[in-house]
């Protein structure tokens, strides 16, 4: 028995795929973990018409908006993301109290439609926060102290992302903490 293979090659007029004009992302810097996140896709179509939005964390692609179909909104399974549809369409779209497995890249592709067809996919990071839940304590201490003895203690924090930075101050003058274990 013989297979046929057959190969197709479509090549674009040169210039026909070409980057929108100012297309920008606006994800925020940091969330909380339980909070919502918005990232917004800012884009000038340039007098062509809107064929989809596309939406990726980590190249895995979690939402799509595309005008022309009955139901414009899909939402694709992707560990750690829950969208709010509700609140999400083809200039933003909103995490659903994010969780620590949020955190990422996050990638906006925006496409018009024939007959350029031009496609600008922009990116960036988005991480997630966890706050300690109190404040850190200190212990270990005297009740009383005199000049020349040796000050003992530590300092513990819940856990943090990214990690908690401690400092320890006397009279309110940061002190230099020796972290060695004597």
């Amino acid at each position: 028995m013989k297979f046929l293979t057959v190969c197709s090659l479509f090549l674009w007029p040169a210039g026909a795929v070409a980057p929108l004009k100012d297309a920008r992302l606006h994800i925020p810097k940091a969330v909380k973990r339980h909070e919502d996140a918005v990232l917004r896709c800012e884009y000038d179509m340039e007098g062509d018409r809107l064929y989809q939005i596309k939406w990726y964390k980590s190249q895995h692609e979690f939402f799509r908006f595309t005008p022309g179909e009955e139901s414009p909104i899909k939402v694709f399974a992707v560990k750690g993301i829950t969208v709010d549809k509700d609140r999400s369409n083809n200039r933003q779209v909103t995490l659903h109290k994010v969780e620590m497995s949020a955190e990422g890249r996050y990638a906006c592709e925006v496409s018009a439609d024939m007959p350029s067809f031009a496609t600008s996919v922009i990116e960036d990071f988005l991480t997630v926060v966890e706050v300690p839940r109190r404040a850190p304590n200190l212990s270990g201490l005297q009740a009383r102290y005199k000049i020349g003895d040796l000050l003992r203690a530590n300092c513990t924090s819940d856990p943090s992302h990214p990690p908690a930075n401690l400092t320890i101050s006397i009279n309110g003058q940061q002190v230099r903490i020796d972290t060695a274990k004597r």
